[in-house]
């Protein structure tokens, strides 16, 4: 399935004084000679090569005009073996041009012969990025030198490919002569065509979405996760049954297709308070493995139909501890057993806790309710997921991802070797890495130990050095 094009209104937004571009192309169309006379500079490594230069994406931005240009240099796309992995990098690039990309061009060479692969290009660049993606492309040739003064128009009047390829952009096109890079009149040119063309969008750029979301479970035991995922997901895919002891032991993965993409459900044993915390660890790390790239949201399961505990209270701290600051803009409430109300409205409810309050305000004051038991209601979940893709949204259309786990892992591991050090657990401690029970352990903090005692193939921390390793540690953190 692949991603598809998000239009965001960018019209009259001052706070986006940014113009993105991506260049596309075959290698050696002078993709990277563009990128520097668009900004002005050499920028972007150019040379005459037998292989390709440009090897992974790399954006440079540089001010003109009075406003912020943004280029995305990309490798050789058509018929390239690495096609798929190519566009999945461009792909990656693209969500990293937040808040969205203005224009594809695609650069085609007039000093070589017209390929089959640049004949398809348009048919590329939908298949990757989407039907609308052509809305948004404009046929940039380079070497404008090579017509000696001829007009690009009949140039292109002698290939009906080339004219097929230029309508499937909607007619847009424009030539560089990047020997000529000095003339800033055709750049001048060429942005006056993008800004033509976004006001005929309608004012819009575009970025690209998951097709899959990517949801994660998290409540203690009996709170409704995993009656929630059958909920969300339209069908009784996990174990749900009224049970004197957790009925969930491990994390597992279920997906359905609903509402035209793919919704991915993480159940995941219950948490706060009711597992040893090795366990809680490897669990944790079990279910953002099965959510890869990474969930766009943690959904705080509280059942209505008992009392608010101890370990709910703190639970948005839990979900830092565990997944780290940044995890709480991922989160939203979800109240299971809406029945319970009777029919009174959830907020009055909420309005007698400010245990409740306090834990919403946490979330970024983002809650909804399940009644589970009336699962064949489709809207509760339609609802959900508005309310996920708007979360979505205020986050930049970024979900959380694998390095903030990685961040908080090593946060973690810092301050257990800071505590382990303090009570003086035998250890080698080193800007390269970390020896501890014989297993070697990669860290990014240098630690010194001033006073150490060698015994038993061991290193023990004393006095001093103990309270550096704790003094590092937390100002690391910091």
């Amino acid at each position: 399935m692949n991603d598809y094009v998000r239009l965001y209104d960018a019209a009259n937004d001052s706070s986006d004084p940014e113009l993105r571009i991506i260049l596309l192309g075959k290698a050696g169309a002078g993709k990277s000679t563009t990128g520097n006379t668009i900004l002005g500079e050499n920028v972007f490594l150019s040379e005459p090569s037998p292989t390709p230069v440009t090897e992974m994406c790399r954006t440079e931005s540089r001010d003109y005009g009075g406003r912020r240009i943004k280029v995305i240099d990309t490798p050789g796309t058509f018929g390239s073996a690495k096609g798929k992995e190519i566009a999945s990098q461009i792909k990656d690039c693209i969500r990293q041009s937040l808040p969205g990309l203005h224009v594809f061009l695609l650069v085609i060479s007039l000093a070589v012969r017209f390929t089959e692969e640049e004949k398809n290009a348009v048919e590329w660049i939908k298949d990757n990025f989407g039907e609308d993606a052509s809305a948004y492309t404009i046929v940039l040739f380079t070497n404008a030198d090579q017509l000696k003064g001829k007009p690009l128009d009949a140039f292109i009047d002698k290939s009906s490919y080339l004219q097929n390829l230029i309508d499937d952009c909607g007619g847009r096109y424009h030539a560089f002569n990047n020997e000529d890079s000095w003339n800033r009149s055709q750049v001048t040119e060429l942005l006056e065509k993008i800004d033509a063309m976004v006001r005929m969008n309608g004012g819009k750029h575009c970025w690209f979405t998951d097709p899959e979301l990517r949801i994660i479970l998290l409540g203690k035991a009996g709170a409704g996760k995993s009656m929630t995922g059958n909920t969300i997901l339209g069908e009784n895919v996990f174990l749900s049954e009224p049970s004197p002891t957790p009925v969930t032991e491990m994390c597992r993965t279920e997906s359905r297709d609903y509402g035209g993409r793919r919704i991915k459900v993480i159940d995941t044993p219950g948490t706060f308070g009711s597992m040893e915390k090795k366990e809680i660890a490897s669990q944790i790390k079990d279910c953002i493995r099965q959510s890869l790239p990474g969930p766009h949201v943690f959904l705080l399961v509280i059942s209505l139909a008992v009392r608010f505990t101890e370990e709910e209270k703190n639970a948005v701290e839990w979900i830092k501890d565990n997944f780290g600051e940044d995890a709480s803009a991922y989160t939203i409430v979800l109240f299971t057993n809406a029945d319970q109300l009777k029919g009174k409205p959830l907020d009055a409810f909420i309005d007698k806790s400010s245990y409740l309050q306090n834990l919403i305000d946490d979330c970024g004051g983002r809650y909804h309710a399940f009644n589970n038991e009336d699962s064949w209601n489709r809207n509760q979940v339609t609802e959900l997921l508005e309310k996920i893709d708007a979360m979505v949204e205020e986050n930049g259309g970024k979900h959380y991802t694998n390095e903030m786990f990685q961040k908080i892992q090593r946060k973690i591991w810092m301050k257990k070797i800071a505590k382990d050090a303090a009570l003086g657990v035998g250890m080698v401690v080193g800007g390269a890495g970390i020896v501890a029970g014989g297993v070697f352990l990669a860290t990014e903090v240098a630690v010194v130990l001033p006073v150490a005692a060698v015994a038993a193939g061991s290193v023990a921390a004393v006095g001093a050095g103990a309270k550096l390793i704790h003094d590092k540690v937390t100002k690391k953190d910091t």
